[in-house]
């Protein structure tokens, strides 16, 4: 919880940022193959961060 804390207290530039990816173990089956949800963004942060997060939801924004 403090890192994520500290994360948010960061003041982010227009050049900074990120996601953090996850993926369940309730994606996958007992072989470890994927039923297909994939990875999945749990925290994005800053402009870049808001950027690839929109992305891989299929937005397509201009920025």
């Amino acid at each position: 919880m403090a890192f994520y804390a500290a994360l948010n207290a960061i003041t982010w530039g227009r050049n900074s940022g990120g996601v953090i990816w996850y993926n369940s173990e309730y994606n996958e089956g007992q072989t470890g193959a994927s039923f297909g949800g994939g990875d999945r963004i749990s925290n994005h942060y800053g402009p870049l961060g808001e950027a690839a997060h929109d992305a891989h939801l299929g937005y397509l924004i201009a920025r």
